[in-house]
């Protein structure tokens, strides 16, 4: 232990007094100076913790509210379960009346068309629908699409609508001539599960009771 050279030459029993508090200071000291690395060491943590949490958040709000070039959005104000055919004013429907049971939805791909009805019963559930018309898209441009079907997303050959490629989600919908265009991207990422589901979770396996 490290003490003033002149201590040497006070009375041993002094001397020792003064070195157990010279002790008991040094270790106070330690303790402190470990207190401070700790609650540095804390703040540093919970401010690196914050900054990601701080990062998700804008992140989501960014996907969530990015704009799309030319989205089309439609207000569905009422709807209900019907087994008649639905004359929709959108092609195809983006919502509203629907058959009481939907497609499958959950990564499907289907070769022929699909009743809109029941399709529209699927965006209710937050799923997203491509649809294309045949002879227009070419096969390449078919299998891009193809592998951005996942969950909550279904896709089939559509020959009523206005543009090559669509993509509709319950109260929006995207005309495209291109499968690679990034709005693809764009539009699966914000709408399907997105905040206008009107039934967020409820399953896109199929039901032959509907729901």
């Amino acid at each position: 232990m490290n003490y003033p050279k002149e201590w040497d030459e006070l009375p041993k029993k002094e001397r020792k007094k003064k070195l157990k508090q010279l002790k008991r200071e040094q270790e106070r000291l330690a303790v402190q100076k470990q207190a401070k690395k700790n609650r540095f060491l804390f703040l540093t943590s919970a401010t690196l913790v914050i900054a990601l949490i701080t990062y998700a958040i804008v992140m989501v709000v960014i996907k969530n509210t990015r704009t799309i070039e030319g989205l089309a959005e439609y207000n569905i104000s009422d709807w209900k379960h019907v087994t008649t055919e639905v004359d929709y004013p959108q092609s195809p429907g983006v919502g509203g009346d629907h058959h009481p049971n939907w497609v499958s939805c959950n990564g499907d791909i289907y070769d022929e068309e699909l009743d809109v009805e029941r399709a529209v019963h699927a965006l209710e559930h937050g799923a997203v629908w491509i649809t294309y018309i045949e002879g227009e898209v070419s096969e390449e441009d078919i299998e891009t699409l193809e592998k951005k079907v996942k969950n909550y997303t279904f896709m089939s050959p559509y020959s009523e609508q206005d543009a090559p490629i669509v993509l509709t989600a319950w109260g929006y919908q995207l005309e495209l001539d291109d499968a690679s265009d990034p709005r693809v991207d764009y539009f699966i990422d914000q709408f399907r599960q997105g905040p206008q589901t009107p039934e967020p979770g409820a399953t896109c396996n199929t039901n032959a009771f509907g729901m």
